[in-house]
């Protein structure tokens, strides 16, 4: 969980973005949702797995708490021709796989400043 999601969340809507529960969904939806898509964002996870359903070009933003930045989805990424870049919130730390499913804080601003780049604004 991201728990400034709300502050997000109003960052990300003055931007125009559709904002999308990750929850379970027939696969047809989630193909659909990422095919659909022009910048997929959210923390790390398997829910990135979707990615193989977006088209060339779409633009990833992947969130990571600084204790876990371990990237598989930057590999796919890439290998589809997607543009994919990251935002820890703070230094990245020494890799511990426990803090993987750890709640996450994100810095706003930091992540404002990369959808301006994504956007092109």
């Amino acid at each position: 969980r991201v728990l400034n999601e709300p502050a997000l969340v109003a960052m990300l809507e003055r931007y125009n973005f559709s904002i999308i529960e990750d929850k379970p969904r027939p696969v047809a939806e989630q193909i659909a949702l990422f095919h659909n898509a022009d910048v997929v964002m959210g923390p790390h996870g398997a829910g990135f797995t979707n990615l193989l359903w977006c088209r060339p070009g779409t633009q990833v933003l992947e969130l990571f708490n600084p204790h876990y930045t371990a990237n598989p989805y930057v590999y796919l990424a890439t290998v589809l021709g997607l543009r994919y870049a990251a935002c820890v919130n703070g230094p990245v730390r020494p890799i511990n796989y426990r803090a993987m499913a750890e709640d996450i804080t994100v810095n706003v601003a930091d992540v404002e400043r990369a959808i301006v780049r994504i956007l092109g604004r």
